[in-house]
């Protein structure tokens, strides 16, 4: 079972993660993106690249290289890039 302390430092990174891509969280409109978000934040939660998340979170700028550790970026882009 993960800690509180695992989930609230892996929700906090997701949570950056998203803000830094742009993510438009009112693209998720149907039952299939919630479906997709909600298998996001269990492979962020899975995910032990803690520091390379957090390393590429606090650079000044990202690239799209940085994030290419990331189980999420595929998602991320998605939100952002669509409609």
């Amino acid at each position: 079972m993960l800690g509180t302390r695992w989930i609230e430092e892996h929700s906090a990174l997701f949570g950056r993660m998203a803000e830094r891509k742009g993510v438009d969280w009112s693209k998720v409109t149907g039952p299939a993106d919630a479906i997709a978000v909600r298998h996001a934040v269990h492979a962020c939660l899975s995910c032990r690249d803690v520091t390379a998340c957090r390393t590429a979170l606090d650079a000044p700028a990202a690239t799209p290289q940085d994030m290419e550790f990331c189980p999420n970026r595929e998602l991320f882009e998605r939100f952002t890039q669509a409609g």
